[in-house]
């Protein structure tokens, strides 16, 4: 190359060296979009999708968050202030929350975010270690949760730590040690059940490889196989439960880890009695179900109207 070329050669002719910065990651995953397909169709799906995709972004930008990229119905975006993620992603779900439900769909997303190095390339993409992890982290995430590694608690203010709790200590792909792994309750009355309740949740160190549901003359089985079932009101449920008490998709009942998990996703809460013990009610939380047992779905004070499930396993 000549000296002649050398000089006409500009600034955005060179790919400059980038250097990693420290970003709070955040991924948002719209959740049954897969179901959403089979049922209403690729047009009417991918416009409700849509819908909330544009909304997410826009609590992202309005919280001085940068959109990174969408990928379907994921979009990943990340923060210079962890404070401004947590907001954001609360923002989000309180904007969701009030959406109107769309063919009988009630539509959330799971939100996960980590706190680590991360390198912006050229073409407005981003790689590194926090991107691995919070995409990772929020695989483990549920429908209406915001769930986030220490590291990102770390960075936040008092008034935000308030609101979050260790739920788990994980292995992921390419990190050697487990990362403790919280939730932020975003929800009021969230954070004030966390503060309130004392109900000890118990964990069957054995693990069971099959789980059955019997329901109105029903028997739904579920194994590693057929790994979750979702009971509520709406016919979108695999347990459509016909009871005002009940929200449209209230509880989740899944395989994982060698366990079967109930996780209480509804506004009045489940009651769960184990193996013949006490009973004990969740709201927004999640418990452990082994032996033989009762679901109930209803409220305190009207234990007629209660509908109830019976578990063995």
């Amino acid at each position: 190359m000549s000296r002649q070329s050398l000089i006409l050669l500009t600034h955005d002719d060179v790919e400059m060296p980038q250097t990693p910065l420290n970003y709070t990651v955040m991924f948002i995953d719209f959740v049954g979009s897969t179901r959403l397909y089979d049922v209403l169709g690729d047009v009417r799906a991918k416009a409700i999708i849509d819908e909330v995709i544009g909304l997410a972004s826009s609590m992202v930008v309005k919280q001085g968050g940068e959109v990174v990229k969408i990928i379907g119905d994921e979009v990943m975006c990340c923060f210079e202030s962890a404070d401004a993620a947590l907001r954001s992603a609360a923002a989000i779900h309180e904007v969701i929350e009030v959406l109107p439900d769309k063919n009988g769909f009630n539509i959330a997303v799971r939100i996960g975010c980590h706190y680590g190095s991360a390198l912006k390339t050229l073409d407005n993409d981003m790689n590194g270690d926090a991107v691995n992890v919070a995409a990772r982290v929020a695989a483990l995430s549920r429908a209406r949760q915001i769930i986030l590694t220490e590291q990102v608690v770390e960075q936040l203010d008092t008034s935000l730590v308030d609101k979050t709790r260790l739920i788990d200590r994980v292995l992921v792909k390419g990190k050697q040690e487990k990362l403790c792994i919280y939730q932020f309750l975003w929800a009021p009355h969230d954070a004030t059940y966390m503060s309130s309740s004392n109900i000890e949740l118990v964990d069957d160190p054995a693990g069971h490889t099959e789980f059955r549901l019997c329901f109105e003359d029903k028997e739904y089985l579920l194994s590693e196989e057929s790994p979750c079932l979702m009971l509520g009101r709406g016919n979108q449920c695999d347990v459509v439960v016909d009871s005002h008490h009940a929200s449209r998709c209230h509880a989740l009942i899944e395989y994982h880890r060698g366990k079967y998990k109930l996780i209480d996703q509804s506004t009045n809460g489940t009651f769960v009695t184990l193996d013949g013990g006490r009973e004990i009610y969740l709201r927004r939380e999640e418990v452990t179900l082994w032996g033989d047992g009762v679901i109930s779905i209803g409220t305190v004070n009207d234990l007629q109207g209660r509908v109830q499930l019976y578990f063995y396993s």
